[in-house]
């Protein structure tokens, strides 16, 4: 579904539209965009909790939160903002009374599933992760009760370093 997550006003109608059991928020910002990662999760949450849709997984980095001391230090230089902004995202999902699931990736990386990656509960693991091992992660738990209410860090032992994006597997 395609919608305007800065536009509170569209969101409610657009969920009302389908039956919808769970958002799964992955949202984002490029540099020179509105910057969604607090007011755009803020409002998904918002337009989910307005139409009687319990369950929601948001998707922000490691480097949110408790797992700060995960993210190298040249990196929460980098991502100062982002960090900020979906710690307080995380928050308030956690604050609103959903059925909740953080899910916290490192770097993403377009390249083939390492058929390694999984979901851990230690804050300060840190690794790289395919975007497709990402979305698997994502997938596989949507209806796991287990999940609820707990903050995950998304990790593949096989890209555990820092480096994994830039110089390869």
């Amino acid at each position: 579904v395609k919608g305007d997550a800065m536009k509170p006003e569209t969101l409610k109608e657009l969920f009302k539209a389908t039956p919808y059991r769970v958002v799964i928020s992955t949202i984002g910002h490029k540099k020179g965009e509105p910057n969604p990662d607090f007011e755009g999760n803020k409002n998904l949450v918002d337009a989910a909790k307005g139409v009687g849709i319990q369950r929601f997984i948001l998707v922000t980095m490691i480097g949110d939160g408790d797992s700060e001391k995960a993210l190298p230090w040249v990196a929460r230089l980098f991502f100062k903002e982002a960090m900020i902004n979906k710690t307080l995202a995380e928050g308030y999902l956690r604050d609103s009374g959903l059925d909740y699931t953080v899910i916290r990736p490192g770097a993403l990386m377009n390249k083939a599933s390492s058929g390694q990656a999984m979901l851990e509960s230690d804050p300060l693991k840190y690794s790289a992760i395919a975007r497709i091992d990402l979305g698997k992660l994502v997938a596989n738990w949507v209806k796991d009760d287990k999940t609820i209410k707990k903050i995950f860090t998304a990790y593949d032992p096989s890209r555990a370093s820092f480096f994994s994006p830039i110089f390869g597997d």
